[in-house]
């Protein structure tokens, strides 16, 4: 699903006309998809102690085998 969501940032990103412009708002747009992916993400795990990001960093010993 990231490669997908870049394709489509990419394709409605040549839209814009001006090359100045273009430039100025990539790292917005970027940020602004990033937070709505760690906002998905953290919004799809909740409640699910197994893929709970917080535990992200922690390695295997952090999940239960259940």
């Amino acid at each position: 699903m990231p490669a997908a969501l870049l394709w489509v940032f990419n394709e409605n990103n040549q839209r814009i006309k001006s090359a100045a412009l273009r430039m100025l708002l990539k790292p917005l747009f970027l940020l602004l998809g990033a937070g709505a992916g760690y906002l998905g993400a953290t919004g799809l795990t909740a409640g699910d102690e197994k893929y709970d990001v917080e535990k992200l960093g922690n390695g295997p010993e952090s999940i239960s085998s259940t």
